[in-house]
């Protein structure tokens, strides 16, 4: 459960969503487009960090030189 729901006043006020509705609000647009379903609650992702980026794209290319050939 995520640490905002352990608060009793939150709790009580929260809907709780199913899979199927947040996708048809991202769907429909009323979602927002940085966000996720996590545990029936709809959070906004946050940015990726540049460091997060150099890093992603550094280890990308490390095991792309050592897959063969066929691999993504």
């Amino acid at each position: 459960m995520p640490a905002i729901l352990e608060i009793p006043e939150v709790r009580d006020r929260v809907v709780p969503l199913s899979i199927e509705a947040y996708h048809r609000m991202v769907e429909e647009g009323a979602a927002g487009k940085r966000v996720e379903l996590i545990e029936g609650v709809i959070i906004e992702k946050t940015g990726k960090s540049p460091l997060h980026i150099r890093l992603s794209h550094r280890l990308f290319e490390l095991l792309r030189t050592r897959l063969s050939d066929g691999f993504w």
